[in-house]
């Protein structure tokens, strides 16, 4: 929630496929590399920070 703006709003996005996180070794994972396996959208600058993104839309049954 956006307090100043008075609504929800995302700074991360992703849609979870079900196949791919179950095949991800959660035993040598490195969270932030594994992002590239699934589609997603993040903006970050180093100058700003975290800013706002839409939100992806789920469309199939095998994501959450």
């Amino acid at each position: 929630m956006n307090f100043l703006l008075g609504v929800k709003v995302a700074i991360f996005s992703v849609k979870i496929d079900k196949t791919t996180l179950n095949s991800l070794n959660f035993n040598t994972i490195d969270c932030s590399e594994s992002m590239v396996n699934f589609e997603h959208k993040i903006n970050f600058k180093k100058t700003k920070g975290l800013e706002f993104v839409s939100k992806l839309e789920k469309n199939q049954e095998n994501t959450f």
